[in-house]
């Protein structure tokens, strides 16, 4: 499946990164893609965890809760509960 992302480039263009070292500083733009570690391809696997998180986002918002809310409703980490809800990381069933 291709990555919904960088639409199967595997770069992620929209951002100016500026490394600096010894001998100066470097501009150029884009990065590997984070959601297919730049491979252009999406698991199937991760394609329903953006599903899913989606599906989070939508009951949330729904609740009218704001992303820190619902982490601690839930007991996990604002960050953590971020990451479910954009398919980064596979979601958790809800613990309360």
């Amino acid at each position: 499946m291709k990555c919904s992302d960088c639409n199967g480039t595997g770069r992620d263009e929209s951002a100016e990164v500026i490394s600096c070292g010894p001998k100066g500083c470097i501009r150029s733009t884009g990065y590997d893609c984070d959601r297919c570690e730049g491979t252009g391809v999406m698991p199937a696997e991760r394609a329903g965890w953006i599903i899913r998180g989606r599906a989070m986002i939508d009951a949330r918002q729904a609740g009218g809760r704001s992303l820190r809310e619902e982490a601690k409703r839930r007991g996990i980490d604002a960050q953590i509960l971020s990451q479910m809800e954009f398919g980064m990381i596979e979601p958790a069933e809800e613990n309360k």
